[in-house]
Protein backbone atom coordinates (compact mmCIF):
# COMPACT_ATOMS: atom_id res chain seq x y z
CA UNK A 1 0.00 0.00 0.00
CA UNK A 2 1.44 3.63 -1.17
CA UNK A 3 0.07 6.50 0.85
CA UNK A 4 -0.13 10.18 -0.88
CA UNK A 5 -0.01 13.56 0.77
CA UNK A 6 -1.71 15.68 -1.17
CA UNK A 7 -2.25 20.00 -1.29
CA UNK A 8 -6.02 21.15 -0.12
CA UNK A 9 -7.56 24.15 -1.97
CA UNK A 10 -7.35 27.54 0.34
CA UNK A 11 -11.03 27.10 0.30
CA UNK A 12 -11.43 23.71 1.85
CA UNK A 13 -9.72 24.34 4.41
CA UNK A 14 -11.00 27.60 5.23
CA UNK A 15 -14.66 26.13 4.88
CA UNK A 16 -14.12 22.87 7.01
CA UNK A 17 -11.73 24.65 9.33
CA UNK A 18 -14.55 27.14 10.41
CA UNK A 19 -16.52 24.01 11.79
CA UNK A 20 -13.38 23.12 14.26
CA UNK A 21 -12.51 20.24 11.93
CA UNK A 22 -9.22 19.40 10.71
CA UNK A 23 -8.37 18.33 7.02
CA UNK A 24 -5.58 16.53 6.12
CA UNK A 25 -6.18 15.19 2.53
CA UNK A 26 -4.29 12.14 1.80
CA UNK A 27 -5.16 9.05 -0.77
CA UNK A 28 -3.94 5.55 -0.37
CA UNK A 29 -3.42 3.47 -3.31
CA UNK A 30 -3.39 -0.66 -3.10
CA UNK A 31 -3.49 -3.61 -5.07
CA UNK A 32 -2.49 -7.05 -5.59
CA UNK A 33 -2.73 -10.00 -7.86
CA UNK A 34 -2.10 -13.68 -7.49
CA UNK A 35 -2.11 -16.81 -9.69
CA UNK A 36 -2.92 -19.97 -8.12
CA UNK A 37 -2.39 -23.61 -9.54
CA UNK A 38 -4.90 -25.80 -7.66
CA UNK A 39 -5.30 -29.81 -7.71
CA UNK A 40 -8.38 -31.87 -6.13
CA UNK A 41 -6.74 -34.64 -5.27
CA UNK A 42 -10.05 -36.83 -4.99
CA UNK A 43 -11.01 -36.42 -8.93
CA UNK A 44 -7.65 -35.46 -10.27
CA UNK A 45 -8.78 -32.14 -11.64
CA UNK A 46 -6.29 -29.45 -12.03
CA UNK A 47 -6.14 -25.46 -13.01
CA UNK A 48 -5.24 -22.06 -12.44
CA UNK A 49 -6.91 -19.55 -11.10
CA UNK A 50 -6.47 -15.63 -11.60
CA UNK A 51 -7.06 -12.98 -9.29
CA UNK A 52 -6.13 -9.06 -8.71
CA UNK A 53 -7.79 -6.32 -6.83
CA UNK A 54 -6.90 -2.44 -6.49
CA UNK A 55 -8.48 -0.16 -4.57
CA UNK A 56 -7.60 3.90 -4.12
CA UNK A 57 -8.83 5.70 -0.96
CA UNK A 58 -9.33 9.58 -0.65
CA UNK A 59 -8.98 10.90 2.80
CA UNK A 60 -10.47 14.13 3.03
CA UNK A 61 -11.78 13.94 6.87
CA UNK A 62 -10.13 11.43 8.64
CA UNK A 63 -12.10 9.42 11.17
CA UNK A 64 -12.39 11.76 14.45
CA UNK A 65 -15.03 12.96 17.13
CA UNK A 66 -15.87 16.41 18.10
CA UNK A 67 -17.49 18.16 21.34
CA UNK A 68 -18.34 21.04 22.55
CA UNK A 69 -17.66 21.50 25.98
CA UNK A 70 -17.41 24.59 28.26
CA UNK A 71 -15.68 25.45 31.54
CA UNK A 72 -18.74 27.39 32.82
CA UNK A 73 -20.62 24.97 35.74
CA UNK A 74 -24.12 25.15 33.43
CA UNK A 75 -24.48 24.38 29.81
CA UNK A 76 -25.26 22.40 26.65
CA UNK A 77 -22.61 19.74 26.00
CA UNK A 78 -23.00 17.82 22.80
CA UNK A 79 -20.76 15.52 20.73
CA UNK A 80 -20.71 14.68 17.05
CA UNK A 81 -18.98 10.95 17.29
CA UNK A 82 -17.15 8.77 14.68
CA UNK A 83 -17.49 11.29 11.21
CA UNK A 84 -15.29 10.60 8.45
CA UNK A 85 -15.11 11.18 4.98
CA UNK A 86 -13.43 8.87 3.15
CA UNK A 87 -13.89 8.25 -0.74
CA UNK A 88 -13.29 5.21 -2.70
CA UNK A 89 -14.14 3.09 -5.37
CA UNK A 90 -17.93 1.78 -3.47
CA UNK A 91 -19.10 5.68 -3.13
CA UNK A 92 -18.56 8.94 -1.79
CA UNK A 93 -17.53 6.95 1.76
CA UNK A 94 -19.38 10.60 4.20
CA UNK A 95 -19.89 8.59 7.61
CA UNK A 96 -22.37 10.94 9.42
CA UNK A 97 -21.74 11.30 13.25
CA UNK A 98 -23.29 9.93 16.02
CA UNK A 99 -24.96 12.31 18.10
CA UNK A 100 -25.37 12.43 22.15
CA UNK A 101 -26.37 15.95 23.68
CA UNK A 102 -26.63 16.62 27.45
CA UNK A 103 -27.66 19.74 29.40
CA UNK A 104 -24.52 19.65 32.49
CA UNK A 105 -25.83 20.84 36.22
CA UNK A 106 -22.40 20.33 37.89
CA UNK A 107 -22.15 17.04 38.43
CA UNK A 108 -25.24 16.15 37.74
CA UNK A 109 -27.17 16.29 33.71
CA UNK A 110 -30.02 15.93 31.92
CA UNK A 111 -29.77 14.01 28.68
CA UNK A 112 -31.72 14.34 25.69
CA UNK A 113 -30.06 11.02 23.38
CA UNK A 114 -29.18 7.88 24.08
CA UNK A 115 -31.75 6.69 26.64
CA UNK A 116 -31.70 3.09 27.65
CA UNK A 117 -34.34 0.86 26.36
CA UNK A 118 -33.09 -2.73 27.82
CA UNK A 119 -30.45 -4.31 29.77
CA UNK A 120 -27.89 -6.97 28.94
CA UNK A 121 -24.95 -7.63 31.71
CA UNK A 122 -24.65 -10.94 30.80
CA UNK A 123 -23.34 -10.26 27.53
CA UNK A 124 -21.38 -7.42 28.89
CA UNK A 125 -19.67 -9.44 31.27
CA UNK A 126 -19.25 -12.31 28.79
CA UNK A 127 -18.02 -10.49 25.65
CA UNK A 128 -14.60 -11.91 25.94
CA UNK A 129 -14.36 -13.84 22.35
CA UNK A 130 -16.09 -12.56 19.19
CA UNK A 131 -16.20 -15.55 16.38
CA UNK A 132 -17.24 -14.66 12.61
CA UNK A 133 -17.43 -10.92 13.72
CA UNK A 134 -20.16 -10.85 15.83
CA UNK A 135 -20.11 -9.27 18.99
CA UNK A 136 -23.35 -10.77 21.17
CA UNK A 137 -22.76 -13.87 23.22
CA UNK A 138 -25.45 -13.26 24.65
CA UNK A 139 -29.31 -13.45 24.23
CA UNK A 140 -30.33 -10.29 25.98
CA UNK A 141 -33.21 -8.97 27.59
CA UNK A 142 -35.04 -6.07 26.48
CA UNK A 143 -38.21 -5.00 27.84
CA UNK A 144 -39.68 -5.13 24.52
CA UNK A 145 -36.30 -5.15 21.79
CA UNK A 146 -39.12 -4.96 18.67
CA UNK A 147 -40.45 -1.69 19.60
CA UNK A 148 -38.76 1.76 19.73
CA UNK A 149 -38.23 4.03 22.32
CA UNK A 150 -37.14 7.87 22.51
CA UNK A 151 -36.68 9.81 25.76
CA UNK A 152 -34.57 11.56 28.38
CA UNK A 153 -32.63 10.41 31.23
CA UNK A 154 -31.31 12.32 34.34
CA UNK A 155 -28.27 11.53 35.88
CA UNK A 156 -24.88 12.15 38.14
CA UNK A 157 -21.12 10.87 38.07
CA UNK A 158 -19.81 11.65 42.09
CA UNK A 159 -16.60 9.65 41.61
CA UNK A 160 -17.22 6.65 43.55
CA UNK A 161 -21.10 6.55 42.48
CA UNK A 162 -23.06 7.27 39.45
CA UNK A 163 -26.39 6.59 38.48
CA UNK A 164 -29.25 7.94 35.66
CA UNK A 165 -32.81 7.40 35.98
CA UNK A 166 -35.07 7.90 32.66
CA UNK A 167 -38.19 7.64 30.59
CA UNK A 168 -38.53 6.87 27.40
CA UNK A 169 -42.24 6.44 25.15
CA UNK A 170 -43.02 4.17 22.45
CA UNK A 171 -42.59 5.91 19.79
CA UNK A 172 -44.08 9.89 19.73
CA UNK A 173 -47.41 11.55 19.09
CA UNK A 174 -47.17 11.77 15.85
CA UNK A 175 -48.44 8.79 12.85
CA UNK A 176 -45.75 9.37 10.12
CA UNK A 177 -47.56 6.43 8.01
CA UNK A 178 -47.06 2.75 6.56
CA UNK A 179 -44.53 0.24 5.91
CA UNK A 180 -45.67 -2.62 3.62
CA UNK A 181 -43.42 -5.80 3.35
CA UNK A 182 -43.71 -8.36 0.47
CA UNK A 183 -42.65 -11.76 1.05
CA UNK A 184 -43.24 -15.23 -0.90
CA UNK A 185 -44.74 -17.94 1.05
CA UNK A 186 -45.90 -21.18 0.82
CA UNK A 187 -49.22 -22.28 2.60
CA UNK A 188 -48.77 -24.67 5.42
CA UNK A 189 -52.37 -24.50 6.59
CA UNK A 190 -51.73 -23.74 9.84
CA UNK A 191 -51.83 -20.07 9.18
CA UNK A 192 -53.64 -17.90 12.04
CA UNK A 193 -55.63 -14.56 11.20
CA UNK A 194 -53.19 -11.45 11.99
CA UNK A 195 -54.28 -7.99 12.16
CA UNK A 196 -52.19 -6.23 9.08
CA UNK A 197 -51.25 -9.55 7.36
CA UNK A 198 -53.18 -9.93 4.06
CA UNK A 199 -52.14 -12.98 1.64
CA UNK A 200 -52.37 -13.27 -2.42
CA UNK A 201 -52.83 -16.04 -4.39
CA UNK A 202 -51.00 -16.56 -7.81
CA UNK A 203 -54.52 -15.06 -9.33
CA UNK A 204 -54.26 -11.84 -7.74
CA UNK A 205 -57.14 -12.92 -4.99
CA UNK A 206 -57.10 -11.88 -1.56
CA UNK A 207 -57.49 -15.03 0.81
CA UNK A 208 -57.26 -15.13 4.35
CA UNK A 209 -55.70 -17.63 6.81
CA UNK A 210 -55.40 -20.59 7.30
CA UNK A 211 -54.22 -20.87 3.44
CA UNK A 212 -54.51 -24.21 1.21
CA UNK A 213 -51.36 -26.46 1.99
CA UNK A 214 -48.93 -26.22 -0.61
CA UNK A 215 -50.04 -23.33 -2.80
CA UNK A 216 -47.82 -20.29 -2.97
CA UNK A 217 -49.00 -17.10 -1.57
CA UNK A 218 -47.68 -13.77 -1.40
CA UNK A 219 -47.75 -12.24 1.47
CA UNK A 220 -48.24 -8.35 2.26
CA UNK A 221 -47.30 -7.25 6.09
CA UNK A 222 -48.22 -3.49 7.09
CA UNK A 223 -46.81 -2.03 9.70
CA UNK A 224 -47.66 1.73 11.37
CA UNK A 225 -44.84 3.65 12.08
CA UNK A 226 -45.79 4.85 15.09
CA UNK A 227 -47.94 6.81 17.32
CA UNK A 228 -47.91 5.87 21.02
CA UNK A 229 -51.37 5.57 21.07
CA UNK A 230 -51.11 3.32 24.09
CA UNK A 231 -49.29 5.94 26.24
CA UNK A 232 -46.46 3.50 26.46
CA UNK A 233 -43.58 4.46 28.54
CA UNK A 234 -40.38 2.38 29.93
CA UNK A 235 -38.59 3.47 33.42
CA UNK A 236 -35.95 2.84 34.20
CA UNK A 237 -32.93 3.57 36.96
CA UNK A 238 -29.13 2.44 36.72
CA UNK A 239 -26.80 2.85 39.55
CA UNK A 240 -22.49 1.55 39.07
CA UNK A 241 -20.11 2.14 42.13
CA UNK A 242 -16.51 1.89 42.29
CA UNK A 243 -15.86 2.35 46.19
CA UNK A 244 -13.45 -0.11 45.98
CA UNK A 245 -10.30 0.01 43.59
CA UNK A 246 -10.42 -2.11 40.67
CA UNK A 247 -14.26 -3.38 42.04
CA UNK A 248 -16.62 -2.41 39.28
CA UNK A 249 -20.58 -3.15 40.64
CA UNK A 250 -23.36 -2.46 37.65
CA UNK A 251 -27.41 -2.47 38.71
CA UNK A 252 -30.00 -1.48 36.58
CA UNK A 253 -33.61 -1.67 36.61
CA UNK A 254 -37.07 -1.18 33.93
CA UNK A 255 -40.73 -1.15 33.82
CA UNK A 256 -42.96 -1.00 30.77
CA UNK A 257 -45.95 0.73 31.76
CA UNK A 258 -48.66 -1.55 29.43
CA UNK A 259 -47.38 -4.83 29.58
CA UNK A 260 -46.20 -4.06 33.54
CA UNK A 261 -43.05 -5.88 32.82
CA UNK A 262 -40.07 -5.51 34.85
CA UNK A 263 -36.18 -6.17 33.91
CA UNK A 264 -33.52 -6.38 36.50
CA UNK A 265 -29.72 -6.87 35.75
CA UNK A 266 -26.63 -6.94 37.52
CA UNK A 267 -22.96 -7.24 36.71
CA UNK A 268 -19.89 -7.81 39.30
CA UNK A 269 -16.31 -7.32 38.18
CA UNK A 270 -12.90 -7.26 40.03
CA UNK A 271 -9.48 -6.56 38.07
CA UNK A 272 -6.48 -8.03 39.24
CA UNK A 273 -2.96 -6.39 38.03
CA UNK A 274 -0.17 -8.31 37.94
CA UNK A 275 2.28 -6.44 36.16
CA UNK A 276 1.79 -6.26 32.32
CA UNK A 277 -0.72 -8.90 32.79
CA UNK A 278 -4.15 -8.74 34.78
CA UNK A 279 -7.00 -11.56 36.04
CA UNK A 280 -11.26 -10.34 35.53
CA UNK A 281 -13.42 -12.68 37.45
CA UNK A 282 -16.93 -11.52 36.39
CA UNK A 283 -20.51 -12.17 37.12
CA UNK A 284 -23.96 -10.72 35.88
CA UNK A 285 -27.47 -11.85 35.86
CA UNK A 286 -30.38 -10.49 33.88
CA UNK A 287 -33.93 -11.31 34.68
CA UNK A 288 -37.33 -10.14 32.99
CA UNK A 289 -40.89 -11.13 35.08
CA UNK A 290 -42.24 -11.63 31.26
CA UNK A 291 -42.27 -15.73 31.67
CA UNK A 292 -39.45 -15.10 34.64
CA UNK A 293 -36.74 -15.27 31.80
CA UNK A 294 -33.50 -15.04 32.91
CA UNK A 295 -29.54 -15.64 31.77
CA UNK A 296 -26.63 -15.80 34.10
CA UNK A 297 -23.12 -15.87 33.85
CA UNK A 298 -19.56 -16.08 35.05
CA UNK A 299 -16.52 -15.77 33.69
CA UNK A 300 -12.78 -14.91 33.90
CA UNK A 301 -10.00 -13.91 31.84
CA UNK A 302 -6.43 -14.12 32.60
CA UNK A 303 -4.88 -11.58 29.89
CA UNK A 304 -1.09 -11.19 28.71
CA UNK A 305 -1.09 -8.05 28.31
CA UNK A 306 -0.21 -8.48 24.36
CA UNK A 307 -2.52 -7.52 21.44
CA UNK A 308 -5.59 -9.59 21.12
CA UNK A 309 -5.62 -12.12 17.78
CA UNK A 310 -7.94 -10.91 14.95
CA UNK A 311 -7.93 -11.74 11.63
CA UNK A 312 -9.12 -14.70 9.73
CA UNK A 313 -9.79 -18.69 11.03
CA UNK A 314 -11.07 -22.17 9.71
CA UNK A 315 -11.63 -20.62 6.08
CA UNK A 316 -14.28 -18.18 7.58
CA UNK A 317 -14.73 -14.61 5.32
CA UNK A 318 -15.00 -12.48 8.12
CA UNK A 319 -12.04 -11.75 10.69
CA UNK A 320 -12.21 -13.86 14.66
CA UNK A 321 -11.23 -11.59 17.54
CA UNK A 322 -9.85 -13.48 20.90
CA UNK A 323 -8.32 -11.80 23.64
CA UNK A 324 -5.17 -12.41 24.14
CA UNK A 325 -4.76 -14.63 27.27
CA UNK A 326 -7.03 -17.63 28.28
CA UNK A 327 -10.82 -16.79 29.25
CA UNK A 328 -13.35 -19.60 30.25
CA UNK A 329 -17.25 -18.47 30.72
CA UNK A 330 -20.58 -20.34 31.61
CA UNK A 331 -23.68 -19.23 30.60
CA UNK A 332 -26.95 -20.55 31.64
CA UNK A 333 -30.27 -18.88 30.77
CA UNK A 334 -34.00 -19.38 30.19
CA UNK A 335 -34.99 -17.57 27.24
CA UNK A 336 -37.22 -18.62 24.28
CA UNK A 337 -35.77 -21.11 21.96
CA UNK A 338 -32.67 -21.50 24.02
CA UNK A 339 -34.88 -22.15 27.46
CA UNK A 340 -32.71 -23.95 29.89
CA UNK A 341 -29.62 -23.59 28.16
CA UNK A 342 -26.03 -24.20 28.91
CA UNK A 343 -22.96 -22.62 27.42
CA UNK A 344 -19.41 -23.17 28.33
CA UNK A 345 -16.70 -21.44 26.16
CA UNK A 346 -13.12 -21.31 26.79
CA UNK A 347 -10.36 -19.58 24.32
CA UNK A 348 -6.78 -19.27 24.49
CA UNK A 349 -4.61 -16.89 22.56
CA UNK A 350 -0.42 -16.30 22.59
CA UNK A 351 1.24 -14.20 21.19
CA UNK A 352 3.72 -12.69 23.19
CA UNK A 353 4.69 -15.58 25.76
CA UNK A 354 6.12 -18.13 22.81
CA UNK A 355 8.80 -15.85 20.68
CA UNK A 356 7.76 -16.17 16.50
CA UNK A 357 4.76 -18.94 17.67
CA UNK A 358 1.03 -17.81 18.02
CA UNK A 359 -0.98 -20.28 19.07
CA UNK A 360 -4.91 -19.41 19.18
CA UNK A 361 -7.51 -22.01 20.07
CA UNK A 362 -11.63 -21.88 21.35
CA UNK A 363 -13.54 -24.56 23.19
CA UNK A 364 -17.04 -24.47 23.27
CA UNK A 365 -20.05 -26.98 24.72
CA UNK A 366 -23.90 -26.13 24.23
CA UNK A 367 -26.86 -27.74 26.41
CA UNK A 368 -30.37 -27.37 25.45
CA UNK A 369 -33.42 -27.58 27.68
CA UNK A 370 -33.38 -31.66 26.54
CA UNK A 371 -30.07 -32.34 27.18
CA UNK A 372 -28.88 -32.52 23.72
CA UNK A 373 -25.92 -31.15 23.60
CA UNK A 374 -23.10 -29.74 20.91
CA UNK A 375 -19.70 -29.16 20.69
CA UNK A 376 -17.24 -27.16 18.70
CA UNK A 377 -13.18 -26.53 18.63
CA UNK A 378 -10.80 -24.92 16.67
CA UNK A 379 -7.19 -24.10 16.82
CA UNK A 380 -4.61 -22.52 14.84
CA UNK A 381 -0.94 -22.79 15.14
CA UNK A 382 1.46 -20.72 13.13
CA UNK A 383 4.94 -18.91 13.33
CA UNK A 384 6.96 -16.12 11.32
CA UNK A 385 10.39 -17.69 10.81
CA UNK A 386 11.84 -15.14 8.67
CA UNK A 387 11.60 -16.68 5.17
CA UNK A 388 9.21 -19.24 6.15
CA UNK A 389 5.63 -18.74 7.58
CA UNK A 390 3.83 -22.09 8.45
CA UNK A 391 0.43 -22.85 10.13
CA UNK A 392 -1.98 -25.45 10.85
CA UNK A 393 -5.39 -25.12 11.71
CA UNK A 394 -8.21 -27.87 12.95
CA UNK A 395 -11.60 -27.38 13.30
CA UNK A 396 -14.18 -29.85 14.29
CA UNK A 397 -17.78 -29.98 15.91
CA UNK A 398 -21.30 -32.01 16.20
CA UNK A 399 -24.01 -33.10 18.55
CA UNK A 400 -24.53 -35.92 20.98
CA UNK A 401 -25.81 -37.75 17.63
CA UNK A 402 -23.62 -37.00 14.90
CA UNK A 403 -19.86 -35.53 14.25
CA UNK A 404 -21.14 -32.95 12.03
CA UNK A 405 -17.81 -30.99 11.06
CA UNK A 406 -14.13 -32.06 10.48
CA UNK A 407 -11.83 -29.73 8.75
CA UNK A 408 -7.62 -29.80 8.36
CA UNK A 409 -5.61 -26.54 6.58
CA UNK A 410 -1.98 -27.13 6.51
CA UNK A 411 0.03 -24.52 5.00
CA UNK A 412 3.20 -21.81 4.60
CA UNK A 413 4.10 -18.94 3.09
CA UNK A 414 7.40 -18.26 2.15
CA UNK A 415 9.76 -14.86 0.93
CA UNK A 416 12.48 -15.28 -1.23
CA UNK A 417 12.11 -12.79 -3.41
CA UNK A 418 11.36 -9.09 -2.63
CA UNK A 419 7.68 -7.86 -2.94
CA UNK A 420 6.41 -11.90 -3.82
CA UNK A 421 5.01 -14.12 -1.30
CA UNK A 422 4.77 -18.46 -2.95
CA UNK A 423 1.62 -20.02 -0.64
CA UNK A 424 1.96 -23.98 -0.55
CA UNK A 425 -1.44 -24.93 1.19
CA UNK A 426 -3.56 -27.65 1.48
CA UNK A 427 -7.47 -27.70 2.40
CA UNK A 428 -9.22 -30.99 3.16
CA UNK A 429 -13.16 -32.18 2.86
CA UNK A 430 -15.41 -32.51 5.60
CA UNK A 431 -13.62 -35.35 7.33
CA UNK A 432 -16.62 -36.59 9.03
CA UNK A 433 -18.42 -37.91 6.11
CA UNK A 434 -18.04 -41.98 5.68
CA UNK A 435 -15.63 -41.94 2.84
CA UNK A 436 -14.09 -38.08 2.59
CA UNK A 437 -12.78 -36.67 -0.07
CA UNK A 438 -8.94 -36.25 -0.49
CA UNK A 439 -9.37 -32.51 -0.39
CA UNK A 440 -7.40 -29.78 -2.00
CA UNK A 441 -3.57 -28.74 -2.81
CA UNK A 442 -3.00 -25.05 -4.19
CA UNK A 443 0.29 -23.24 -4.95
CA UNK A 444 0.00 -19.36 -5.09
CA UNK A 445 1.87 -16.70 -6.00
CA UNK A 446 1.33 -13.60 -4.92
CA UNK A 447 2.37 -9.72 -5.76
CA UNK A 448 1.07 -7.04 -3.28
CA UNK A 449 1.23 -3.04 -3.86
Amino acid sequence: MKKFTLLIAALLLVSFGAFGVETALSAEISGDASMTFGTNLQTGATGFANASSADLEITIVAEATEAYESESAVYGWIELSDFAWVANADGTGVTAPGVSAKVVLGPAYVTITDAANGLDFVNLGMGMFLKDGDPENGTGLDVDPAEEFSGMAVGADLGILSFEVGVTSQYDWKVTGTTKTYTEVIGTGTEKVVAGVTYYDVTGIVDVAPLVKGDRYTKVTVATDGANTNNEYNFYGTVSLAAVENLGLDLMANYESVTKDVGLGAKVSYTIGLGDMFLMPVVGIDVKTEGWAWELGAGVQFSFGGDDFEGSLFGSTVDYTVVNGVSVSVLLGETGATANATQLLATFFDGALIPVVDLVAYGQIDINANANWGWEYGTKVSADLGIVAPYVQVQSGGTDVVHNVGKLWVGTDVSIIENVTFTLAYESADLTVATPDLGFLTFKTAIEF
